[in-house]
C-alpha cells in the first residue's frame, strides 16, 4: 500500500471547501443533513472521498437514528494489509472516542462508537457523508468485509465513554454544533 500524502494547498484544490474541512480538519456535518445519512442502496460500496480507497459495502450499512450514517461492518484486503480504515483515540471535547480515517489518506471519516449507543449492532461506525462518495457498481473483487469488532482490543474498548458510562449520561450525548463545524 502506498499513503497517498499531499499539501493542504492539493487537497484544496481538489475538495470542496466543505469537503476539505471534514477530511482534513477533521470537521463534522450536522446531525441529519448529510447525502447518505437515509442512503440505502441495493447494490455498489462507498469510497473515501479523498483518494477513493473502498471502505463500506451496501450491505453494511444500516438505520442507528444518530444522524449520521453507520455501518458495521468494513473493508479489508490483503492489497491493504487488512482493514481499510485506522483508529485513533480521540480525548477532545471531554469524551474518549475513537476517530475513523481512511488508511490510504488519512481523511477523516467519523468516530466508532460501542455497545448501547449502537442499536442491536455492537460497533457502529459514525461517518460523515462529506467523507465518502457511493459508487453504483458490483463491489470490487479483491475486497472482504471485517467485522468491527475484530478492530479494537478489549483494553482500548474500556477507555470509551460509550463502554464507561450510561446512555443517559451526559458525557454520552452528542456535541452540540453547525455543519462542517471544526472538531480540533
Amino acid at each position: 500500500m502506498t499513503k497517498i500524502v499531499k499539501t493542504d494547498a492539493e487537497w484544496q484544490n481538489e475538495l470542496t471547501p466543505e469537503d476539505f474541512e471534514i477530511l482534513r480538519n477533521r470537521g463534522t456535518e450536522q446531525a441529519g443533513t448529510g447525502e447518505y445519512e437515509q442512503h440505502f442502496p441495493k447494490e455498489g460500496y462507498y469510497v473515501c472521498k479523498g483518494c477513493q480507497l473502498p471502505l463500506y459495502s451496501f450491505t453494511a450499512k444500516y438505520e442507528s437514528g444518530c444522524g449520521w450514517p453507520a455501518y458495521n461492518k468494513c473493508y479489508k484486503s490483503q492489497r491493504y494489509n487488512g482493514s481499510h480504515v485506522i483508529f485513533l483515540k480521540d480525548t477532545e471535547h471531554g469524551k474518549t472516542r475513537l476517530e475513523i480515517k481512511c488508511k490510504q489518506c488519512d481523511g477523516h471519516l467519523g468516530h466508532m462508537f460501542v455497545g448501547a449507543k449502537s442499536g442491536n449492532e455492537n460497533e457502529r461506525h459514525c461517518v460523515n457523508s462529506r467523507s465518502v462518495k457511493y459508487v453504483k457498481e458490483v463491489e470490487p473483487d479483491w475486497v472482504s468485509c471485517l467485522e468491527l469488532n475484530q478492530l479494537v482490543g478489549d483494553d482500548l474498548k474500556s477507555e470509551l465513554d460509550d463502554v464507561k458510562h450510561g446512555i443517559d449520561d451526559p458525557r454520552n450525548k452528542a456535541l452540540a454544533g453547525e455543519a462542517c463545524v471544526k472538531t480540533r
